[in-house]
């Protein structure tokens, strides 16, 4: 199988234990988008800003890096199932995107990152290897 191409438009269900939580929560599940390039370019563009250097007077771009992880995450996420707030379901805000454990959010942001290939996919993508002869003997 060829590499897929990452396309704005790809959405995935994606489990805690797929993720590689090391303490999953089985009733989790996650609807990922891809982080693409002109995704990362737009939310690092929309959170910098252009500060004069003491030293040199010029201006610099100096990004808010809490800012754009915070955005990256709010895009990785589509949509959830399985997580509650106050005994109840969670609404799939910013806010509470933020409340997740903070191995969560970095799972799913290196997921969003790789393109959301399903495991069958990446399963069906590995060739089985060519057998190999014996030079010396055994």
């Amino acid at each position: 199988m060829a590499r897929r191409l990452i396309a704005d438009g790809d959405l995935i269900p994606v489990t805690e234990t797929e993720l590689g939580i090391r303490t999953p929560d089985p009733d989790a599940v996650y609807t990922l988008r891809p982080i693409t390039t002109a995704v990362a370019r737009d939310v690092t563009a929309k959170h910098t800003r252009k500060v004069p250097n003491a030293r040199t007077h010029r201006l610099e771009d100096v990004p808010d890096q809490n800012a754009i992880n915070d955005a990256f995450l709010d895009h990785a996420i589509a949509s959830w199932t399985g997580v509650i707030a106050d005994g109840s379901p969670s609404p799939c805000d910013l806010a509470h995107k933020l409340q997740l454990p903070i191995d969560v959010q970095v799972a799913i942001l290196e997921r969003a990152q790789m393109g959301l290939v399903t495991p069958e996919a990446q399963a069906a993508s590995f060739r089985e290897s060519a057998p190999v002869l014996r030079v010396l003997g055994g």
